[in-house]
């Protein structure tokens, strides 16, 4: 069995035990099936892509996928744009860093599979973790950091932006991020209350997020290797679904680090982590 199909066949194997899945309050289908579908793709470089490898076959552009302006300097800002403009039209707010993110795979499942045209909302900031940084200062902590741009009060701007200006409706949330925490030693227990409050606080403030699918992924297994608290991380982000209504968690296969950085995703893994968390979105959704 390959690895992409392996892959798969574990996700189902966890979420039919229901181990990583929970599915209850996700509430009813919208009401206009017509309206675009709206991804947002949270948390740090692999959420924005730093892979420069990817397929121009397999990683091809759906027509029905466009791509919400986030990047204020970039001549598209607040525009929708047509998807076959990433990677470099999936810039996060923040960073000059561009490429392959899975968001975009599981955005061009869900317009293949429903046929509706889907908008990915670009909200990821590389090097960002809770409340440090690495490069560009900016945090997720949802009070703020001294001195960092707050990620939470910007996404949730660029969010509603995106829905204003599209009249769509918020599908899923998928979050890329730990590593800058896992260097800082935070611990399982301070991350889960830090990624706790944050759906929280997206929930509170934008119409239609608790109906919406959160999806978490793991660090990539080659993480651990480099950084001592990837594995407090990897465990809160697991126990997510056990906090979080009609969320999943999934978990990245090893052997797509390219770079061999230990960090971030190939384009490959990318493309491989699209399909798994359209899987669970799938999963995630209840029989309406």
């Amino acid at each position: 069995m390959d690895g992409s199909r392996f892959a798969r066949a574990a996700l189902a194997a966890t979420l039919a035990v229901g181990v990583v899945l929970s599915a209850t309050g996700c509430g009813a289908a919208s009401a206009a099936a017509s309206r675009p579908l709206v991804v947002v793709s949270l948390g740090q470089s692999n959420a924005v892509g730093t892979n420069a490898d990817w397929d121009p076959d397999a990683d091809a552009p759906d027509p029905h996928v466009k791509v919400w302006g986030t990047n204020p300097e970039a001549a598209a800002y607040h525009e929708l744009v047509p998807s076959s403009a990433a990677p470099g039209g999936m810039r996060s707010t923040a960073t000059a860093l561009d490429g392959l993110p899975a968001s975009l795979g599981l955005a061009n499942r869900i317009a293949e599979e429903t046929g509706r045209d889907v908008i990915v909302v670009p909200a990821a900031v590389a090097g960002a973790g809770f409340r440090s940084w690495t490069a560009f200062p900016a945090a997720w902590d949802v009070d703020g950091v001294g001195g960092a741009l707050n990620l939470a009060e910007q996404a949730i701007s660029e969010v509603e932006a995106a829905l204003a200006a599209s009249g769509g409706e918020l599908h899923a949330l998928v979050w890329q991020q730990g590593e800058t925490d896992a260097i800082a030693g935070m611990s399982s227990a301070e991350y889960t209350a830090e990624l706790t409050a944050l759906v929280a606080r997206v929930q509170e403030r934008i119409p239609g997020a608790r109906d919406a699918r959160w999806l978490f992924t793991s660090l990539i297994p080659e993480s651990h290797a480099r950084l001592p608290g990837a594995a407090a991380i990897d465990a809160a982000l697991a126990d997510m679904p056990a906090h979080v209504d009609g969320s999943a968690y999934v978990p990245i296969p090893p052997g797509h680090n390219a770079s061999g950085d230990g960090l971030h995703l190939d384009a490959s893994g990318a493309r491989l982590v699209g399909a798994l968390l359209a899987d669970a979105a799938e999963l995630a959704s209840p029989e309406t």
